[in-house]
């Protein structure tokens, strides 16, 4: 009955937890479609989330790579984010390649593809964790166990005393 109620309670909060405005971030509809269920979409999230999260840690925003590395990180970019439907970080990623090959200044675009990074993390990190409530709420209840099904009583009463002792 308690699972019932908190499956009750956690659908609606579900539903208003998917910011609307997140589209240009994570285009979730497009992704849960490409990656075809839940759950591999789930994974491909987190791993992304870790992922970039380390990014972030290691990496100076205000100082890019040399030309050949931004444009290793450039390239690697555009094919998660097309990947995972992020069209924002793709377009921040395509910014940066044009740069380069246009040998143009690194520190702007770079910044903004750092700054990017660190939205469509959240974005994806937020979807990740909406995924999962939504899981859970979509399991089953567990059901009573049948009457006669459990233990005995004197099975109980090991149990309880087992229980006391140990407090």
């Amino acid at each position: 009955a308690e699972l019932q109620r908190v499956h009750h309670v956690l659908r609606p909060a579900i539903a208003q937890a998917r910011p609307q405005d997140n589209h240009e971030l994570l285009d979730a509809e497009t992704g849960r479609k490409r990656w075809g269920d839940d759950v591999s979409w789930g994974q491909a999230l987190a791993q992304f989330c870790r992922h970039k999260r380390d990014w972030l840690r290691n990496v100076d925003p205000d100082t890019p790579p040399p030309a050949q590395q931004a444009l290793a990180e450039a390239h690697r970019f555009r094919g998660v984010a097309a990947s995972l439907s992020m069209p924002a970080l793709a377009r921040a990623a395509a910014d940066l390649e044009g740069h380069i090959q246009h040998k143009l200044p690194l520190g702007d675009v770079w910044l903004q593809l750092s700054r990017m990074v660190s939205r469509t993390l959240a974005a994806a990190q937020h979807e990740w964790e909406t995924l999962r409530l939504e899981q859970a709420a979509n399991e089953p209840a567990p059901q009573a166990p049948a009457a006669g099904s459990g233990l005995d009583d004197e099975q109980w009463q090991l149990l309880l005393q087992g229980l006391v002792t140990s407090l």
